[in-house]
């Protein structure tokens, strides 16, 4: 089941979200103003499987870094995730998550956030914060939501610089997810008044992939989305209106991210 704070809207990217749902229950909370500088928000996920068989959870990332607690699997600050993410539910657990705005941990960081993708950092001394200290509070915890309040405080607290770049990065990508039609890399170059060369090193330092890969994964969290609401169009429709030059191209493509052919996840979500 999924509960969120209403100024969130609904999480994205969820593969056979409507199955996920049944397994599990995710927790989306709100930052406060002032921590909301960083955090886009915070996630928690809980679930009591019993005796049932592992439920392996899939879903496509965005282009966030996130610093996760999770004493089953190992916490940290992990960067962007490339490729779609698979997480394993058994027994009984809990995880919480926040999900930095894209661009602005590098006001934190200090370091090309390109660093940290596909990989994650323990050492979060440029963060002020001990990990270790802080997934043993949250083991303690009776309600694991009260971790986002302790966490929210401590980044309510912190001072660090503006940094103009960091915002225009972040806008950037907003700009993307928002816009369904764009789908090209030149278009996103025209927008930002910045050329290919200058555009790719903005998101390298601050978001951690390229613009393309940007595009590219919002078309597909899409794509993902339109099939997990049962969207009546054809297949074909949603590759045209995706920037994909046929269904083929499109079929192709998503297949080698999420796993399954389009026609496949749609069985799955029906």
């Amino acid at each position: 089941m999924e509960k969120s704070d209403p100024n969130l809207g609904p999480a994205r990217g969820l593969i056979a979200k409507h199955v996920s749902m049944a397994e599990f229950d995710l927790t989306r909370i709100a930052p406060s103003a002032e921590a909301g500088r960083w955090v886009e928000n915070y996630w928690v996920i809980e679930w009591d499987r019993g005796d049932r068989p592992v439920y392996r959870q899939e879903n496509l990332p965005h282009p966030s870094a996130h610093l996760v607690l999770d004493p089953q699997a190992g916490s940290g600050l992990f960067g962007v995730q490339t490729n779609r993410f698979f997480y394993e539910l058994s027994g009984k657990g809990r995880v919480i998550g926040l999900k930095f705005r894209p661009g602005y941990l590098y006001e934190l960081w200090q370091q090309p956030i390109a660093t940290l993708t596909d990989r994650h950092e323990v050492n979060l001394s440029p963060l002020g914060v001990d990990l270790r200290a802080l997934e043993a509070e949250f083991v303690a915890l009776s309600k694991p939501a009260e971790m986002a309040e302790r966490l929210d405080q401590h980044f309510a607290a912190i001072e660090a610089d503006e940094d103009a770049k960091a915002k225009q990065a972040h806008d950037l990508v907003q700009l993307v997810e928002a816009d369904a039609d764009l789908t090209r890399m030149s278009e996103l170059a025209a927008q930002s008044g910045l050329n290919a060369r200058q555009l790719q090193r903005l998101f390298a330092q601050y978001i951690g992939v390229s613009p393309k890969w940007v595009i590219d994964r919002y078309r597909m969290i899409e794509a993902v989305d339109a099939i997990n609401q049962g969207e009546e169009r054809s297949l074909t429709e949603l590759a045209h209106r995706l920037g994909y030059f046929d269904q083929a191209h499109f079929t192709k493509a998503f297949s080698a991210l999420v796993g399954r052919t389009p026609q496949q996840l749609l069985a799955q979500s029906a």
